[in-house]
C-alpha cells in the first residue's frame, strides 16, 4: 500500500474537518452540521467525503480478504494521528473547495499545516492562506451554492463532487486528438459520487456541456474509448484485470439534454489490488 495515501490529495487544497463527539460506549453519531459547507472559501471545486463510512465500513469491506493490509491501513491512519496530533477517526466529514489550476497529484507536507477551529464542531486544516479564507468565509459562505448542491445531491454517498472546469484548463489539455479536444472544450461542469452497497461500490460522473449537441458528441467520443477498453485491459495484471473488467461490463452511458451521465461499478473486494 503507498505509505502516503492518507496525505496524498487531488488538487483541492482546503479542507475543513467536521467533528464527532467519540464520549462513552458506542454512543449515536450526531447528524453533521448543514452548515459545514459554508465555510468554504470561493472554489471552482467542491467536495464532501463521509469519512467515518470510509474508515469503518467501506476499508472494512475492501480488504475483507486481506487482513495485512486493513491492519496497514490502520497503522498509517494512527501514525498520522502521531504526527500531526489529528485523529482521522474523529472526523464525520470532511469537505474540500479551491480554485483548479491544474489536474494532477500533490503531497501536503505536514510541516505545511495549519489548524483552526472554526466553530465548536468544525475545524479548518490545509496551508495557512486557505485557513485564513475559512475563517474570512465565516458562515455567510463563499463557495458557489450551485457546486455545494451539485456535490451533495446524493445524501448517503461516501464521497460527492461537483466542479466548474475552466476554459483556460481546457485550453492547455493535450489529448493527442484534435476531435476529443473538441469535445472535452463543450465541457462546463462537472459533477458525480461514488457511493456504496453491501459488496459493491458505485460511480456516478457527469459532465454538464454547453449544448445538448455537445453532449451528444461526448457520448460518441466515450463510447468509442469504451470498445478500445478491453484492449487495454487485456494487458493489465491479472489482479488488477477483474476490477477494470467488472466496471468496463458494468459501464452504462446516457445522454440527457446537454449532460453526458456515466455509471458503474465493482466488487470491493478487487479494489483492494489497486491499493499497494
Amino acid at each position: 500500500m503507498n505509505k502516503k495515501f492518507l496525505t496524498s490529495s487531488l488538487a483541492l487544497v482546503f479542507l475543513l474537518l467536521t467533528l464527532v463527539s467519540t464520549f462513552g460506549a458506542n454512543p449515536p453519531r450526531p447528524a453533521p452540521p448543514a452548515d459545514v459547507l459554508s465555510f468554504l472559501p470561493a472554489s471552482d471545486a467542491v467536495a464532501v467525503i463521509d469519512v467515518h463510512r470510509l474508515l469503518t465500513e467501506a476499508l472494512p469491506r475492501i480488504f475483507a480478504g486481506d487482513p495485512a493490509k486493513l491492519s496497514l491501513a490502520n497503522t498509517e491512519i494512527d501514525k498520522f494521528k502521531i504526527r500531526t496530533g489529528i485523529d482521522p477517526r474523529a472526523f464525520d466529514r470532511v469537505a474540500f473547495g479551491d480554485q483548479i489550476k491544474f489536474l494532477g497529484l500533490w503531497n501536503m507536507k505536514v510541516n505545511e499545516l495549519a489548524a483552526c477551529a472554526l466553530d465548536r464542531n468544525t475545524l479548518a486544516i490545509g496551508s495557512l492562506p486557505n485557513v485564513r479564507a475559512a475563517i474570512e468565509a465565516g458562515k455567510s459562505g463563499r463557495a458557489s451554492g450551485e457546486l455545494v448542491a451539485l456535490a451533495t445531491r446524493d445524501g448517503s454517498a461516501l464521497i460527492g463532487l461537483g466542479a466548474n472546469v475552466p476554459a483556460e484548463l481546457l485550453k492547455n489539455l493535450n489529448v493527442g486528438n484534435d476531435a476529443i479536444a473538441k469535445d472535452a472544450n463543450s465541457i462546463r461542469q462537472i459533477y458525480g459520487s461514488i457511493g456504496m452497497t453491501e459488496t459493491d461500490f458505485t460511480l456516478l460522473l457527469v459532465a454538464r456541456a454547453a449544448t445538448a449537441a455537445d453532449a451528444k458528441n461526448l457520448n460518441d467520443t466515450v463510447t468509442g474509448l469504451k470498445q478500445l477498453g478491453g484492449i487495454l485491459i487485456a494487458r493489465m495484471a491479472p489482479a488488477k484485470k477483474n476490477l477494470a473488467q467488472s466496471a468496463l461490463d458494468s459501464l452504462k452511458i446516457t445522454t440527457r439534454a446537454n449532460e453526458l451521465e456515466i455509471r458503474t461499478q465493482f466488487a470491493a473486494k478487487d479494489l483492494s489490488a489497486f491499493l499497494k
